[in-house]
């Protein structure tokens, strides 16, 4: 699996190009290995018909899916998946992830990218990570609200020996013995033996931890999504001294992760973090609740779309599984509704998401089941709006 960065997400925000191709299907492992090349082959020759009626030759929309067509033959590419693939097409340039979410199959081609289909694994922040540590294994998982894969990290070590170029016995075996026996809940408690060895232990454990930590830094440091460690208890106090990622949990799941299976590991991760993600989506909720049928929050498309160009949107709920395609004419000021989608539609609750993005606003997506009213969106603005504009 891939992981979607904040970071690498702001860069698709803000690519602009004359052609953009957004590319989402679902994959289905285990079963009939062809879904997924005939899949991609056929959502390729729509974007492709859609690059030519948005005004593209027969021959610029051709060379821009070409590359991504060789993935369509590729036995290597097709066996190493997660639930969803998402492709990111332009001049020049793939970008493709494999993501724990079975998107709807959609093709779009325009000026910059749809990624609508992406918010729900990075807004609410219900995204985070679980760094699984012991002295003979050491792994980072990613998590959802939904789902758990472990994440390929460069340079992270395999356990403490391959970290240190340590044999495991000795003066660690004397340190876990000592701890597992006369340690309590966490604490630490009285050790027999020589006070020297337990000392040198705890210190190759931290020199351990700052090597994780420096392998996390790469793939971490301009994230935001907290990390729960998983490990005995007296592990934790000595990776929070070597960890230098700000968004460290509190809590942390106790215990021999070793010994646990990714789906205990993501319920008792989920357990230490939702408190955080619903309070924040609730305080939100309940604002806009409050401010709903006055000129500071609408529902209405037409004027959420019209106040999230200008910057006026603060708080986005959007439903990231519906569609309100449409077109947006600036020299008028007009939003059009479509009810089909048409050749040069744009996906209305996809531009105004990325908008309010853009303008630092911020966005809670949901997969239907919780929208204001049952509403495709609903926004909160930044300070009233003229009553023209609603």
């Amino acid at each position: 699996m891939d992981i979607l960065t904040r970071a690498e997400f702001d860069r698709l925000l803000t690519t602009q190009a004359s052609s953009c191709v957004s590319i989402y299907l679902p994959v289905f492992r285990g079963t009939d290995g062809q879904q997924g090349p005939v899949r991609l082959k056929n959502l390729l020759a729509q974007a492709e018909e859609s690059l030519i009626a948005r005004g593209q030759s027969a021959r610029e929309a051709r060379d821009l899916v070409r590359h991504p067509r060789k993935l369509i033959a590729s036995d290597p590419f097709w066996k190493d998946q997660s639930e969803g693939l998402a492709l990111f097409i332009s001049p020049g340039e793939l970008r493709r992830f494999r993501l724990p979410m079975a998107f709807d199959e959609l093709a779009v081609s325009g000026e910059r990218f749809h990624l609508k289909p992406l918010l729900p694994l990075l807004f609410p922040n219900g995204r985070f990570f679980i760094l699984a540590a012991s002295e003979k294994r050491v792994r980072l998982l990613h998590g959802t609200r939904w789902s758990i894969s472990e994440v390929d990290v460069a340079g992270l070590p395999k356990n403490m020996a391959e970290a240190l170029n340590y044999d495991l016995t000795g003066p660690m075996r004397q340190f876990h013995t000592a701890m597992a026996g006369g340690a309590r809940g966490g604490q630490h408690g009285d050790y027999h033996g020589d006070g020297s060895f337990l000392d040198k232990a705890k210190k190759d454990l931290l020199l351990y931890f700052r090597e994780v930590d420096r392998s996390l830094h790469a793939l971490l440091h301009a994230d935001r999504a907290p990390l729960v460690f998983a490990g005995v208890d007296y592990l934790f106090p000595i990776y929070r001294e070597a960890n230098s990622y700000p968004h460290l949990a509190a809590r942390h799941i106790s215990g021999n992760p070793d010994q646990a299976s990714e789906h205990q590991l993501h319920d008792a991760a989920w357990d230490c973090v939702r408190d955080g993600f619903d309070k924040a989506r609730q305080t939100a909720f309940e604002q806009y609740e409050r401010l709903a049928g006055t000129h500071q929050a609408s529902d209405h498309v037409p004027t959420v779309v019209a106040a999230a160009l200008a910057g006026q949107v603060e708080t986005l709920f959007v439903d990231a599984r519906r569609h309100q395609w449409g077109r947006w004419e600036p020299a008028r000021n007009e939003v059009h509704l479509d009810h089909e989608r048409q050749p040069r539609s744009d996906d209305l609750l996809d531009l105004v998401a990325s908008q309010t993005l853009l303008h630092r606003g911020h966005v809670f997506a949901s997969v239907g089941d919780d929208m204001p009213n049952g509403a495709p969106l609903a926004a909160v603005f930044r300070y009233s709006l003229a009553p023209a504009a609603m």
